[in-house]
């Protein structure tokens, strides 16, 4: 039951990222499309109920590329590191 729960959470958490990201001002489609390229890596794992290898370093690395110019987006994505880890991902 847990799991589904983590799940759950994660499918909000991805949403909210998905709408955050959707609202910034990015003006670099190169950042827009490592974004989205992250956010499709996680739907996968969590689809799959396994990481792709690296995931959470890409994760972390996105983290540290984005916090200081996009702080909510950075929360977020944390979130997400909590939520999979927590999930076994």
């Amino acid at each position: 039951m847990g799991d589904n729960m983590s799940a759950s959470k994660l499918r909000e958490q991805l949403d909210q990222l998905q709408r955050e990201i959707s609202q910034l001002d990015v003006s670099d489609d190169e950042e827009k499309q490592r974004l989205q390229q992250l956010i499709a890596d996680i739907q996968a794992a969590s689809d799959a109920d396994e990481a792709e290898a690296g995931l959470h370093g890409s994760l972390s690395d996105a983290v540290t590329h984005f916090e200081a110019r996009y702080p909510r987006l950075t929360a977020i994505m944390n979130d997400i590191m909590v939520t999979l880890s927590n999930m076994g991902i």
